[in-house]
């Protein structure tokens, strides 16, 4: 059975309102405008959490990247991008996050930030604090102090 494009939609909203507006993902906002990149106007498809956090993004030009960044153990903001490489794949949840951004959908905006203000709002904050070591790349790094 096809997931329907709402649900795939629905998806694409709430992942895009953590991007853009979340405390949690300042750090990241920072590290894509300095790659010349406005977070504000990409769209995030996946985000998975392990020893470095992955996220796929289609990006305001309508590229998509997967990249992988280091988060401060303390803040757990990202502090360092470590791996940047094109999408080699393509899926219906992929075109349709590069049509909204192509198509400057303002629904789709007006969607993202009324996801936010009434799921995410109250409650955003920081994520909590790592102990060093609790990453595998801590045994062979230094503290980012």
């Amino acid at each position: 059975m096809q997931i329907p494009d709402s649900v795939i939609r629905a998806d694409l909203i709430e992942q895009t309102a953590e991007l853009r507006y979340a405390v949690a993902s300042q750090g990241l906002r920072e590290l894509l405008a300095q790659r010349g990149h406005d977070a504000m106007r990409s769209i995030q498809i996946a985000c998975d959490q392990g020893d470095d956090v992955s996220i796929d993004l289609v990006l305001e030009d309508s590229s998509a990247v997967r990249l992988n960044y280091r988060e401060h153990y303390r803040t757990r903001q990202a502090i360092r991008i470590v791996d940047w490489e094109p999408l080699r794949y393509s899926d219906r949840e992929l075109e349709m996050a590069k049509n909204l951004v192509t198509q400057c959908d303002n629904t789709f905006e007006n969607d993202v930030r009324l996801y936010f203000d009434e799921n995410m709002a109250e409650t955003d904050s920081l994520l909590p604090p790592l102990q060093w070591g609790d990453r595998m790349w801590h045994a062979f790094e230094q503290p980012p102090d």
